[in-house]
Formats: structure tokens, C-alpha cells, sequence
């Protein structure tokens, strides 16, 4: 469905992904019985031919699914049937994943930004960012800065002292339903539209089966720093089509980060599934666009320039491009939105004097700066103000141009000299 065929719906995203689901969840439950029924048929042929004796059935209560239940999910490739790329968002993508893997391979000299809220939980204002500020900002530093959209649907989340919410993917109702077919229709619709707009996505990847419903769709992949070390994220990254990020872990270890980046550059083999819900053999061939981010650690920020040569000295000694992004936001900012700026300022200092390593940057930017809780002392969901962020705290679209017109100045500054 085209992005003007949504829009003569009438319909909020989240209620056209609801009819998206429930018609999909019909197709697969009457696949599912279908191949139920001949894989059955199909397996005691097996069972005879290979000479195994019948077993009668065996009492599993207390064994399997103690702790778990199940519910059926629609399959990444029917959704992509349904919800199809468009050319504009095919050739977005293509051309943003060009340009990122240009500026940190040292082709293209401009800087990367990745700009956009913490996380994604109203797709409606969403979308308004990307045509309020993302498009025109593309258009006003595109000769110096490659501004891509933060869409971040999946959150990794601690308890503290309960489970906070995990993202958009999860429960985009906001209300514990946790409706993850729903959330991956509306998070596919979003970037749909987004990219159909014109702006290149970035998104960090947490869970291993959801990335195949948004196939095509995203820029840049980010391994936060929960998972910088995890092989299977790392795995994945290897795998992965997009642009590849590794942040330090929260430890701040920044030789773990390069060795992440170091390791998805090679080719692994890994247990996937297919974009029609079957298990797989994947065989990478590696990802070499992989780098990392200095976001800080749980001893404080990693934005200097001793940070900065640290980091390069690891790099270098893993055989990897002196390149890398630097997060102005959670640790290197103490998660204090206002000292996204004081942050871009050292940074872009940096970039002025000519640091050739410092190839792109994130800020957390939203319709409005600031946050706000989404439930209230009693555990109810709060009437949420439009635009604001429900996790970490972000700085206003205002600070996000001052911080644009830092790195533009910097990136001009540091062509000076380079010509000079």
C-alpha cells in the first residue's frame, strides 16, 4: 500500500495496522494448519522408512513451556507483500546506506548525523518530525552534514525497580498488551513512510527476528551497549544489509567496541529465520562497514580528545579504519538533555581542528525538549503530552539546529585546513 492510499484511509497508523494484523493472523493460522496437517503425514513416512518403532505419547506436563506461552505471528514476508517498498523508499535507503559507508570509509568528508527522539511511541508525531525538521535539515546541511532519522522501536530495558516499557515493537498500545504483530505492522507502516518522505532511517537492533520484518527500510544498524559484546548481535551485525554501528559497552571498554567491530566485519555462521518464518542456516560474508560510537560509560564520559585517540589506537591495531561516531547524548551527557550541547560544542571543536576520525555523531532531538513519565505513581497510563519523550530525556528541534550549525562550521573548517 502506497503512502497516499494509507492516507486516504482515514485511519491512524496504529488503526490500519490493526487491520493489516488481523487479516494477516488469518492467512498464517490457515497456513500453519495446512503445513500442520502434511508435515505430520510427511514425518511418519519418515519415522517407518528409517526403522524407528512408534512411541506412544509421553506425559511432557511440567517439562516443556513451564514459564512461557505462545501466541501466533504473522511472518516478515507476508507483511512485506502486503506493505511493499516503494521506489522512493528503496532508492532512500540505498543512497543513505551509500553515504554513510562513504563518510566513515574517508570517501566522503561531510559528517554523519543520527537525529530524532530517544525512542518511537507515537508513529503520527513521528512522522511529523521527519517532515518538520529531518527533510528540511537534509536539504540545508546536506553539503556538509548526512542527517539520518533516529527510529528507535525496541528498548533495551533493566528493572528498576520493574521492567520499563521495551519499545514500540513491543507494545505500541503503551498499555502492557504487548501486541508485538501489531507493533511490527505500525513500525514497518512508519518507516514506510519516512523513507518514502526522503529521510534514511537508523535503528538499533536488539531482538534477532524482528529486523527481517523491516528488511530494506533502515540505513544504520546500532548495536547499543548492552549487546556490544553479545556474539549474537554481533552475529547479526555481520549478516545485517544496513550500515553497522558498535557502541562501547556500558563498562566504557572501548577496545571491547572495536573488537565487536572487528569481529562482524568477519563472516559467521549462525541459526536465523527465514522472511517466511522457517528456520535457516545463515552464512555472512561479514560487514564492512562496521564502527563504532563513544557514548560514554557508567564512569563517566568518553567525548575528548584523549577518548577520541584511545579509541584510534585500538582501532588501528585491529586492522580497521581510524573512524568512528560519538554519542552527545546518554553517559557522555549524564543523560542530561541541555548538556547535549556543551557536548556538540567539545566535539565539533575537535572536528574544527581537524580530527579526521570523527566521522558522525548522535543527538537525542523531539517535537518538544524534555520527558515525561508514562504511568503514574499508581502504575495507570498518564494522558502523555504530545511530542515529548517518554524515555530519556531529549533536547528541543532549536538546540538541534544550533548543534547542525556547529558540525556544518566544523566540517568547513576542517576542509580549510585539510586544503591548506
Amino acid at each position: 500500500m502506497s503512502r497516499p492510499e494509507i492516507e486516504s484511509t482515514g485511519l491512524s497508523i496504529l488503526q490500519e495496522s490493526a487491520r493489516i494484523r488481523d487479516e494477516l493472523l488469518r492467512v498464517q493460522l490457515s497456513v500453519q494448519a495446512c503445513a500442520a496437517t502434511h508435515e505430520s503425514k510427511l514425518l511418519e513416512g519418515v519415522r517407518q522408512r528409517l526403522g524407528y518403532d512408534e512411541v506412544g505419547a509421553v506425559d511432557l506436563s511440567g517439562l516443556v513451556n513451564t514459564r512461557a506461552t505462545t501466541r501466533p505471528m504473522i511472518t516478515a514476508g507476508a507483511l512485506a507483500r502486503v506493505l511493499p517498498i516503494s521506489f522512493e523508499s528503496a532508492e532512500t535507503t540505498r543512497r543513505g546506506r551509500q553515504a554513510a559507508t562513504d563518510i566513515f570509509s574517508y570517501l566522503d568528508d561531510r559528517l554523519h548525523a543520527s537525529v530524532g527522539g530517544c525512542s518511537t511511541h507515537n508513529p503520527e508525531e513521528s512522522i511529523e518530525f521527519a517532515e518538520r525538521y529531518v527533510i528540511p535539515w537534509r536539504k540545508k546541511y546536506g553539503p556538509y552534514v548526512e542527517i539520518q532519522k533516529r527510529e528507535y522501536l525496541e528498548k533495551p530495558r533493566t528493572p528498576r525497580p520493574k521492567l520499563e516499557w521495551k519499545g514500540f515493537t513491543y507494545d505500541p498500545l503503551l498499555d502492557d498488551s504487548f501486541d508485538i504483530n501489531l507493533g511490527l505492522v505500525a513500525a514497518r507502516m512508519i518507516l514506510c513512510r519516512t523513507t518514502h518522505l526522503g529521510a534514511p532511517t537508523v535503528m538499533e537492533m536488539l531482538n534477532a527476528n524482528t529486523p527481517q520484518y523491516l528488511d530494506g527500510l533502515i540505513t544504520v544498524g546500532v548495536i547499543g551497549a548492552r549487546n556490544a559484546t553479545d556474539q549474537t548481535s554481533i552475529e547479526r551485525g555481520a549478516g545485517s544489509s544496513s550500515v553497522l554501528e558498535i557502541k562501547n559497552p556500558l563498562s566504557g571498554d572501548i577496545n571491547a567496541a572495536a573488537m565487536a567491530a572487528r569481529s562482524a566485519r568477519l563472516n559467521h555462521t549462525f541459526l536465523g529465520i527465514s522472511m517466511n518464518g522457517w528456520p535457516v542456516q545463515v552464512m555472512s560474508t561479514g560487514n564492512n562497514t562496521a564502527h563504532i560510537v563513544l557514548r560514554g560509560s557508567s564512569s563517566g564520559p568518553n567525548f575528548s580528545s584523549d577518548h577520541v585517540e584511545e579509541a584510534k589506537k585500538f582501532l588501528r591495531e585491529s586492522g580497521q579504519h581510524e573512524s568512528l561516531s560519538v554519542d552527545l547524548s546518554h553517559e557522555n551527557s549524564g543523560k542530561n538533555a541541555p548538556n547535549q550541547l556543551p557536548v556538540a560544542r567539545e566535539v565539533m571543536g575537535q572536528v574544527a581542528d581537524g580530527e579526521e576520525a570523527i566521522r558522525g555523531f548522535h543527538a537525542e532531538i523531539n517535537l518538544v525538549g524534555g520527558r515525561q513519565d508514562l504511568k503514574d505513581k499508581e502504575g495507570k497510563l498518564r494522558v502523555l503530552q504530545p511530542g515529548v519523550s517518554i524515555t530519556d530525556e531529549c533536547s528541543p528541534p532549536e538546540v538541534g539546529e544550533e548543534i547542525l550549525d556547529m558540525a556544518a562550521e566544523a566540517v568547513a573548517k576542517r576542509r580549510e585546513r585539510r586544503a591548506a
